[in-house]
Parts: structure tokens; C-alpha cells; sequence
């Protein structure tokens, strides 16, 4: 198995506007997306969402 232990896809969470695109340095295309908190209630991650549609990262609510 050559591919045994290898990260294949990875994605950040908790991360602010000002991280994700530096966050992609390391797994470059792998990084594919963006896990934050994102609700009715709370909203604090609007930037993050939009931010993260110019790499075509999924954004994933929590």
C-alpha cells in the first residue's frame, strides 16, 4: 500500500478571514475546506464564508 498513511484531504477550522489562504500553503490543493460556527444565531462568520468561495473551499456550519 503506497498510500498507506497519507493524508489525502484535509480541511481547518476556527480559523479567521486573515488564515485560510495562508492555511493552504501546506496541503495546497488538499486543503478543501472550512469548518466554523455559522447559524441563525450566530453569524460571526460571514467573512469566512465568503472568503472561502474564491479557492473553492466547502464551508461546513457548526
Amino acid at each position: 500500500m503506497p498510500d498507506a498513511g497519507t493524508v489525502r484531504l484535509a480541511g481547518v477550522s476556527n480559523v479567521d478571514a486573515e488564515q485560510i489562504l495562508p492555511a493552504r500553503e501546506v496541503p495546497g490543493d488538499r486543503l478543501v475546506s472550512v469548518q466554523n460556527r455559522y447559524s441563525p444565531a450566530v453569524r460571526d462568520g460571514g467573512a469566512e464564508l465568503r472568503l472561502r468561495a474564491e479557492p473553492g473551499l466547502a464551508f461546513l456550519p457548526c
